[in-house]
């Protein structure tokens, strides 16, 4: 008494792999799945001795003046290895002394607005 026996009718959804990420990376040479709209199957391809029609590479003779991309010389094939030389320290350059100028050096006060096109507002009108 007092329990309540409820029903749930709630679609309960999982979502599995239809494949593994194992099941792929253990697929033998020439083997695949194929998915196609919503369905997915295994497969193999067979091996096919194809015909031979031309010659995989095929060497060109170019003189080295006509080449876009030069071969490096010879000596410049291996890295020279750098020796440090020992550098002789020098004495730090001496700080420079400041120079004092007296009032009477300066120059004179120029008149604030005698540049401007309007009239000096200190002036009376």
């Amino acid at each position: 008494m007092g329990k309540r026996a409820g029903k749930s009718f709630i679609l309960d959804r999982q979502i599995e792999p239809l494949v593994m990420a194992s099941e792929i990376e253990g697929l033998d040479d020439l083997h695949a799945f194929l998915k196609l709209g919503n369905h997915v199957t295994r497969f193999s391809f067979p091996h096919m001795d194809r015909e031979i029609i031309a010659p995989a590479i095929v060497p060109r003779n170019i003189p080295e003046k006509d080449m876009w991309l030069r071969s490096l010389p010879a000596e410049a094939a291996a890295p020279a290895v750098e020796v440090p030389v020992a550098v002789p320290a020098a004495e730090p350059p001496a700080p420079p002394i400041p120079t004092v100028v007296p009032p009477s050096a300066q120059l004179p006060a120029l008149p604030l607005f005698e540049h401007l096109p309007f009239p000096d507002p200190g002036a009376t009108l």
